[in-house]
């Protein structure tokens, strides 16, 4: 039988089990990222993927122009994101400055093209408040890509799933995006 941990107790619960022994909660072993409905997924998937897949620069240029830099560092805190085209086994293991730089990256393309919803497109022109959605997708990301107890439940689980498209799940579920079009 296939174990993995309750979302809200930690405790060791089976993969198929409808309620947590321990605390109780449904669904234990699901995590809110799983439970996605195909029509977010798809306009997300397509919104994000494809502007995160264009190689514009703009996007990055307009945080670049807008950020602040780290206390006593040479490099910024939005420069150096990698991980645009990974997938969510190398979002587990690379650090946070590469996380924080592609997540960075990923909410100006968001911005530059026009789906950011218009309270944050506002906001998101003080470059504290960029960091600070920044800092929030790789909070939910590393949430989404938290690691699974089995090393090959979580290899299965999280080769094919890729930080672009998560990351424009995440922001839809987030209520991030204007998906009015």
């Amino acid at each position: 039988m296939a174990m993995t941990q309750c979302k809200e107790c930690k405790q060791d619960v089976s993969t198929s089990a409808k309620t947590c022994p321990s605390c109780g909660v449904k669904d234990p072993g699901i995590k809110m990222i799983h439970k996605l409905g195909g029509a977010v997924l798809l306009g997300a998937l397509i919104l994000v993927g494809v502007n995160a897949c264009s190689g514009d620069d703009e996007a990055t240029a307009k945080v670049e122009r807008q950020a602040i830099t780290e206390a006593g560092t040479e490099r910024k805190w939005y420069e150096g994101g990698t991980l645009h085209q990974a997938n969510g086994l190398d979002w587990q293991t690379a650090d946070y400055a590469n996380k924080l730089a592609t997540a960075g990256d990923l909410v100006a393309t968001v911005y530059q093209s026009g789906k950011l919803n218009s309270e944050l497109s506002r906001r998101i022109t003080d470059p504290v408040e960029a960091r600070r959605m920044s800092e929030e997708l790789v909070k939910q990301l590393d949430d989404a890509f938290e690691p699974e107890t089995d090393p090959d439940q979580n290899q299965k689980m999280y080769v094919n799933q890729k930080v672009s498209s998560t990351a424009a799940i995440v922001m839809a579920l987030m209520g991030w995006l204007d998906l009015s079009d």
